[in-house]
């Protein structure tokens, strides 16, 4: 990844932490609701988990996020689900809905073992338990 590609994805979150920000003082203390396409995939790990610590912190707060996200061993998701757990997140798999190419379709179970590790952190139930 070049240093512009790094540039721009910090950059992308900077912009979300901005626009939760904006959202947060001008709701008045009214629940709202954010729609986001993330690029977590081109963060690094250490950038993935306070990503999903600053999503939790909007959605703690009484605020709502309705989000893609690509599905992969990202740290970000499993942080998000960690910290939400069933309470305050819920997942809608695409995979279950849309067309798989004979790509994702050949790796299917890779799809699924990332989504039970997910749920397993909705749950309260992690591999390092």
């Amino acid at each position: 990844m070049s240093l512009a590609n790094c540039l721009k994805v910090k950059d992308f979150f900077l912009d979300i932490a901005l626009r939760m920000s904006l959202n947060s003082f001008s709701s008045q203390g009214n629940r709202t609701t954010m729609f986001i396409d993330t690029p977590e995939g081109s963060l690094d790990i250490t950038y993935e988990k306070k990503a999903g610590e600053m999503f939790y912190r909007h959605i703690a707060n009484g605020h709502n996020i309705i989000m893609t996200a690509n599905v992969n061993s990202s740290e970000f998701l499993r942080e998000l689900a960690r910290k939400c757990s069933n309470d305050l997140m819920s997942m809608v798999h695409m995979t279950d809905w849309c067309q798989l190419s004979d790509v994702q379709e050949e790796g299917k179970d890779l799809f699924e073992n990332a989504l039970a590790n997910i749920e397993k952190e909705l749950e309260g139930v992690s591999d390092n338990d």
